[in-house]
Order: structure tokens, then sequence, then C-alpha cells
């Protein structure tokens, strides 16, 4: 749980439960009404860009993620094979999951 104060982009949040990446967001205060946060986001399922406005000081749902790269190896039947370039290590996905 953080705040719209921890915002940044390439953050990943939980967005009608659903996990997002901030692509872009705004600090807008207008001259009569609450501060808020304009943000666009990408589905990380579905590709999809949305838009929405969280209320200055709101808490979010952040989702800690962590990167690697990863080399693709080869296929085999409907997986594919990729190896972890710092421990060798070799992960299968399946071929719809990746697109």
């Amino acid at each position: 749980m953080g705040s719209t104060s921890d915002l940044k982009v390439g953050a990943v949040v939980k967005y009608n439960n659903e996990k997002c990446v901030v692509l872009d967001f705004q600090h807008v205060q207008t001259g009569r009404g609450g501060a808020y946060y304009q943000t666009k986001m990408r589905n990380i399922k579905t590709g999809r860009i949305a838009e929405n406005r969280y209320r200055s000081g709101e808490n979010i749902d952040f989702i800690t993620v962590s990167r690697r790269d990863y080399q693709y190896l080869y296929k085999e039947g409907n997986n594919l094979c990729f190896m972890d370039i710092n421990t060798y290590d070799k992960i299968y996905f399946p071929l719809d999951t990746l697109g």
C-alpha cells in the first residue's frame, strides 16, 4: 500500500483487480476543488491502456515486481524455453501466454 505521492513511471499498481504499469502521470491542482493525479496505465494481461484519476493522498495498491533478463533458446511443442542469463536456469512458458 502506498499513496499517490509514491506514483512514478514504470510502477506496477493494482487497478480494477488487474495489474497495470504506469505509463504517465500528472499532478493537477485546480483553482477550486482538490488536487488529483491523472494517470495513464497499461494492463499487463490485455495490453489495453486505461486512464484514471486518483485524489491527492489516496491509497494505491502497489505490486512488487522483480525483473530479470532471459534469453530465448528454443521451441518445444507448445512451450518456449528461456534461460536466465545469470543462473542458467531454464524456464518454459506456454506459447499462448507470450502472444
